[in-house]
């Protein structure tokens, strides 16, 4: 073997991708077609995320050597890398027509299909490799998630604590078998595999966060007020710590503690949008809107996972064509920055002890037919959440005993809430309307009964700093 690809290879077995990068650049000057330094070079720039590179030095290897297994999987990694997940996974497949026996490429398109959304396909994958080698522990925990995504909370159980008996140390096994238990309720032995997963990854604020809600759950409100808390100290702002926390302050009767964070006055904002330019009137942009998102491809009824009941989702709005949502998304972001400014950083208040310096948006689309309505939840993913109202059927309520339609905030899931009455807050919704809330605020979406639809746009600010 030559020296500098020796010298490669030593490079990025220590972990220096940029070392092993400068030695294949040096070798391939003279030997262009050289196909073990173009796949070290491609190894290193995937290293330093350079997948553009990456991808050119792998594809180079596959026009060199379109029979190698390995080439094509290599490139397949990248592009998955990249979020070219259709295209990865023509890699990966062609990997597997080549040689049948490789594992990591069934192992790698049952991930490829994970992240389409394509569950039962990876469960099929995981399978096949497993069928190779069927010891292999990370396998069997790609395999739990799989069956987890379909709603299979046995054969995920089993795959995980399989797993687990291979390598104890699989703080990831422990935590997805933490939220299998929860999901079917077993909370003891729930917070028993979060307390193993905490035990490896004692640093972990989001495992933290989890906990708490299963704490809350076991009635255990002063525990989960600590897991709550350590979250929160670890990640500042974190939302499902903050839910937590505050559910856990009202079960040990600290209500006005609970209250200052669930101050209503204070953090919910309500404004209407002016007329877009474009548009004679608003309800001529709401009627563009709301045309938009009911023709949006990504339409589907009580997608899995949602709080949604008698209505439909879209995916993210911001993808593609964007029509008149890019109005909408200029409206927001307007209002965003004006709460920001409205609700500067407040050392001393666990919300905006640390408000995002930078953050994006996510917005998609809800269309509830009669009886429509969504669940009590919160966002935990989010710093700061809203709705914007396009098309609200004349039935929606007045006010008083009649709030069909409306949002309501303070009420929390019933696995959490335990004995006590927190606050409630209904803000009655007009179409023009943008309100923005603390993604730890508990909402849900009154029923009602009308043959006209009720469109909304939800959106999360997600920070990015």
């Amino acid at each position: 073997m030559k020296p500098l690809l020796e010298r490669a290879m030593h490079y990025l077995e220590e972990g220096d991708a940029a070392a092993c990068r400068d030695c294949c650049l040096e070798l391939l000057q003279d030997e262009p077609e050289n196909g073990e330094a173009l796949q070290l070079l491609g190894g290193a720039l995937s290293h330093l995320r350079q997948y553009d590179d990456a991808a050119d030095a792998f594809r180079h290897v596959v026009r060199i050597s379109p029979d190698s297994a390995q080439a094509h999987h290599n490139l397949g990694h990248v592009l998955r890398q990249q979020e070219r997940i259709g295209e990865a996974q023509e890699c990966f497949r062609q990997a597997i027509i080549l040689d049948p026996a490789y594992a990591l490429a069934h192992e790698s398109l049952g991930l490829a299909h994970l992240a389409a959304g394509e569950a039962a396909d990876a469960e099929q994958e995981f399978k096949r490799a497993l069928e190779l080698e069927s010891n292999n522990p990370q396998l069997l925990t790609h395999l739990g998630i799989a069956c987890r995504q379909q709603q299979k909370p046995e054969p995920a159980e089993a795959a995980f604590r399989k797993a687990i008996g291979l390598y104890r140390d699989d703080v990831v096994a422990h935590t997805y078998l933490a939220r299998t238990l929860q999901d079917q309720g077993k909370l003891e032995q729930a917070s028993r595999s979060y307390h193993d997963a905490l035990r490896l990854r004692p640093g972990d604020g989001n495992l933290h966060g989890e906990l708490a809600g299963v704490l809350l759950a076991l009635r255990k409100p002063a525990e989960a007020l600590s897991a709550a808390d350590t979250c929160l100290d670890l990640i500042p702002g974190h939302g499902r710590a903050l839910t937590g926390r505050v559910m856990a302050l009202y079960q040990l009767g600290r209500d006005d503690d609970a209250n200052a964070l669930v101050d209503f006055d204070r953090f919910i904002s309500v404004a209407t949008i002016e007329t877009p330019s474009g548009f004679d009137a608003l309800k001529d942009f709401n009627a563009a809107l709301s045309r938009h998102v009911s023709e949006h491809p990504t339409l589907s009824f009580e997608p899995e996972g949602h709080a949604t009941r008698h209505g439909w989702h879209t995916g993210d709005l911001l993808a593609g064509e964007k029509g008149p949502i890019a109005h909408l998304q200029a409206a927001i972001n307007k209002e965003v920055e004006k709460y920001l400014r409205e609700h500067p950083r407040d050392p001393g208040h666990a919300f905006l002890e640390n408000p995002p310096q930078r953050w994006s948006l996510v917005m998609w689309a809800v269309i509830m037919d009669t009886q429509g309505h969504q669940l009590p939840h919160v966002h935990t993913t989010a710093w700061l959440s809203g709705v914007y109202y396009a098309n609200l059927p004349p039935v929606i309520g007045s006010g008083d005993d009649d709030q069909a339609g409306w949002i309501e905030f303070g009420r929390p899931d019933e696995n959490i809430r335990g004995d006590v009455e927190p606050p409630i807050r209904s803000c009655h919704p007009h179409e023009g309307m943008i309100v923005l809330f603390p993604s730890y605020f508990f909402h849900r979406t009154e029923s009602f009964e009308s043959d006209q639809q009720r469109i909304s746009i939800a959106f999360d600010i997600v920070r990015s700093d």
